[in-house]
């Protein structure tokens, strides 16, 4: 009996492995299929710039906007812009049902957007075969030295695979979202304003900010007038509010009305 549990325990480790084995070479082959049916075997790497993740702007890894990451859909077009494909070779046959974008402009501004943040290992170079081969596979599910084996850049400083996983725990959920109110009120001759606070899906802590010139926010969300507002000179702000989970911004614009004494 405790030979024939040690033959079965060893039959269903080479089980396992012959089945992360087969799960990678799908993806392979996948890719290959993907790809090369569509850029005539001539691939280019893409520039990725590094724009300001501004206000309404960020789109984690749903780029065609369904509501779902999806390693066949939004994990190929992110690798196909990364390897440079664009206009209907990017976006044939990958885009979500019930997508909110599927055009390719649409779906090449959309990943441009994200910019740097598609950088997962962090070695100041987004690359197809590292970055967006991290991508696919974890949106297919592979964790741990599956997902990372072989794909980590060598100068990458992101090398671990739960450092790379919770990164990318981030990248794929919502922006961070403000559970404080909009509306607030405050009376002149006075800097106090109120309090923001915001959540998202993974308990984050936040770095706040805010875009306006007269306003200015700490790092536990308090709000405050730069100097004291005068009622008859200015009545009226309607800053832009931003929290920053160590990866992506959430914004929300308020109004702040003064109050005449």
């Amino acid at each position: 009996m405790l030979i024939t549990f040690i033959q079965m325990t060893r039959y269903s480790e080479i089980a396992k492995r012959c089945y992360s084995r087969m799960r990678l070479f799908l993806i392979c082959l996948i890719i290959s299929l993907m790809l090369f049916a569509h850029s005539n075997g001539a691939l280019s790497q893409a520039e990725y710039s590094n724009p300001t993740n501004t206000p309404g702007s960020y789109v984690g890894i749903d780029v065609d906007g369904n509501g779902e990451a999806d390693a066949l859909t939004d994990g190929l077009l992110i690798l196909r812009s990364m390897f440079g494909l664009s206009a209907e070779s990017l976006v044939m046959g990958v885009v979500g049902t019930n997508a909110e974008f599927t055009s390719s402009d649409e779906i090449e501004n959309r990943i441009l957007n994200l910019g740097n943040l598609l950088d997962i290992d962090q070695d100041s170079n987004v690359d197809a075969l590292t970055d967006g081969l991290l991508i696919l596979r974890y949106l297919f599910g592979l964790t741990g030295d599956e997902m990372i084996d072989q794909l980590v850049g060598e100068v990458a400083e992101r090398v671990l695979a739960a450092d790379i996983e919770q990164y990318l725990a981030k990248l794929v959920a919502p922006p961070p979202s403000f559970t404080s109110d909009q509306i607030f009120s405050s009376y002149e001759n006075q800097t106090e304003i109120g309090t923001v606070a915001a959540s998202d899906t993974l308990d984050s802590s936040f770095v706040y900010s805010v875009l306006d010139e007269e306003i200015s926010v700490s790092a536990e969300g308090v709000l405050s007038f730069n100097e004291a507002p005068d009622y008859e000179s200015k009545n009226l702000y309607q800053p832009v509010i931003g929290a920053f989970n160590g990866i992506t911004t959430g914004y929300q614009r308020i109004e702040i009305t003064v109050l005449d004494v």
